[in-house]
């Protein structure tokens, strides 16, 4: 009996360290997942496309490109300058649908013109402002104008085909805002030297089809007075006839009644 008892406990001994061995074995299996989760998107994060470089003096913001073109290259200056004063490129075209950070110099002093009426347009107004020139692909480019880049969430470059503008839209404290309005009113207040030179044309053309008017105008009238004036002398020389006439008649009417006697 006490050698049947020694066995079951040896057997039970050796079954508890079989246990704890497969145990450990299923625990470092387990862990391996979770590392491969973790490694890919590290590399993703460090593979976004960057305008600008990185550094303890500069800003960032991170921004979609929603504007249908690639984009070269980032222009930006005050809006006060007139003079683009950041170039900033990166390692390849910026594609459309995709995102970028932005690291850009901090403007040296505030130029908002004027305090909006509100306090959220106020706190946007308080931040600099930047004019931006977005360059594509094909060397063609936009300007936004009067852009606060600072704090901004869920930021894009956008295109309005309709009205050829690019303008930003973004989130701020909760609220989405677009800068398209803004840009509408900016143009109709700044035409483009192209615009202005097809305004101009158009306004000679009016002149000149003026003057033509006003010219043809006073021919017809000219003309008109020409011939009342014609009529007029018909008129008295029918007058004159018919007066004649009358005498004559009166006359050889006096020398029948004296031949008559």
């Amino acid at each position: 009996m006490r050698k049947l008892g020694k066995s079951i406990l040896s057997a039970l001994a050796l079954g508890a360290c079989v246990a704890l061995i497969v145990g450990g074995f299923a625990g470092c299996g387990g862990s391996k997942p979770a590392a491969d989760k973790t490694g890919p998107a590290t590399d993703q994060a460090a593979a976004s496309l960057v305008f600008g470089t990185k550094s303890a003096s500069v800003k960032s913001v991170e921004v979609a490109n929603k504007t249908t073109r690639a984009i070269t290259k980032i222009d930006l200056k005050s809006s006060t300058e007139a003079d683009w004063t950041q170039h900033l490129t990166a390692s390849s075209p910026w594609k459309d649908g995709e995102k970028a950070q932005i690291y850009y110099a901090e403007l040296a002093s505030d130029t908002s013109a004027s305090k909006p009426a509100t306090s959220e347009d106020v706190a946007v107004a308080l931040r600099p402002q930047f004019d931006i020139q977005l360059t594509f692909t094909d060397a063609q480019t936009c300007v936004l104008h009067g852009a606060s880049l600072e704090g901004l969430t869920d930021a894009c470059f956008e295109y309005d085909a309709a009205s050829k503008l690019a303008y930003l839209q973004y989130s701020d404290s909760g609220q989405t805002y677009t800068t398209l309005d803004a840009e509408k009113a900016y143009a109709a207040q700044h035409p483009a030297p192209g615009n202005a030179g097809a305004d101009s044309a158009a306004a000679n053309k009016a002149k000149d089809g003026g003057v033509a008017a006003a010219s043809k105008a006073a021919a017809e009238k000219k003309a008109l007075d020409a011939m009342k004036a014609a009529e007029a002398r018909k008129a008295a020389n029918r007058k004159r006839s018919q007066g004649s006439s009358s005498v004559k008649q009166k006359n050889d009417q006096c020398v029948n009644d004296l031949l008559l006697k």
